[in-house]
C-alpha cells in the first residue's frame, strides 16, 4: 500500500495525516484531526464578522479548562491568513483585538504594518513597525521592514 497526501498550506500536517490513513487501513490506532481554533475563528468571522470571531476566541478563553490554542499566535495566524485573502480591515480588526488581549504581543504590530503596507500605507507600515521595535528593540522583522519602507517612501515623495 502506498499513502500520498499532498497539501498547499501549513494547517495540517501531511506526514500525520498519511500515518494516521495507513493506521485506518491496518486496523491500528489512530487520532482523528482536531479541528484548529484558527479554522473555527475563519468561519465565525465569515458568520458574523469581525465580532463574532472575537467573541468566540473570548469565550474559548473563558472556557474551563481553556483551549490550547487560544493564544496570541493564533490571533496572528487568523490575521495573516486575512492579509493573504486581502481582507485588509479585518486583519487589522484582528491585530488590534490581539493588542487588546496580549498587549506585549510585538508581531501583531508587525501585522498591522504589513496590512498597512499591502494597502500601499507606507507611513502607517512604517508607523507600525516602529512600535514593534519600542516592544522588541531586537525584531529583526521589523527592522528589515523598516529598511524596505523608508527608502520607498522617500522615493514616492
Amino acid at each position: 500500500m502506498t499513502v500520498v497526501i499532498l497539501g498547499n498550506g501549513d494547517r495540517m500536517s501531511a506526514a500525520r495525516a498519511a500515518i494516521d490513513l495507513s493506521a485506518i487501513v491496518f486496523g491500528a490506532p489512530y487520532k482523528m484531526p482536531v479541528r484548529q481554533l484558527r479554522d473555527e475563528l475563519w468561519d465565525a468571522l465569515a458568520r458574523g464578522g469581525v465580532a463574532g470571531a472575537t467573541g468566540m476566541f473570548d469565550a474559548v478563553c473563558k472556557a474551563t479548562p481553556p483551549r490550547a490554542d487560544a493564544t496570541g499566535d493564533t490571533l496572528l495566524e487568523l490575521g495573516y491568513d486575512l492579509i493573504d485573502a486581502r481582507k485588509l480591515t479585518e486583519a487589522d480588526a484582528i491585530f488590534r483585538f490581539a493588542l487588546q488581549r496580549f498587549p506585549g504581543l510585538t508581531y501583531a504590530w508587525d501585522g498591522l504594518a504589513d496590512s498597512a503596507a499591502a494597502r500601499d500605507d507606507r507611513s502607517a507600515a512604517i508607523d507600525y513597525f516602529e512600535q514593534s521595535l519600542k516592544l522588541d528593540p531586537s525584531n529583526d522583522y521589523a527592522v528589515r521592514g523598516l529598511a524596505k519602507l523608508r527608502p520607498a517612501l522617500q522615493v514616492a515623495k
